[in-house]
């Protein structure tokens, strides 16, 4: 899940975040060169980059759906052409 430290606006999975704050009660932005430090209370959900993975998602199963409709046809016309 993508997570976006308040502070700076940087973008830390939920892993990542949950990794440099194991056992400490704020931790550096790991973004280079940047160095705010973060707590828990101090990060939340993207929104933003939660939004674009589910339209790029969606966009996806559209394709995929497309292929399969296709190949079905394909298969379809390939039975009628053996009956023949």
């Amino acid at each position: 899940i993508p997570m976006c430290i308040q502070p700076c606006n940087h973008i830390i999975s939920k892993e990542g975040a949950d990794h440099l704050l194991k056992g400490k009660s704020s931790a550096k932005c790991p973004s280079a060169g940047c160095g705010v430090s973060f707590t828990r209370k101090s990060i939340v959900i993207s929104e933003r980059i939660m939004s674009e993975i589910n339209r790029i998602k969606k966009k996806e199963d559209r394709k995929r759906k497309r292929e399969q409709v296709a190949m079905s046809q394909l298969e379809v016309d390939s039975d009628e052409e053996e009956e023949d």
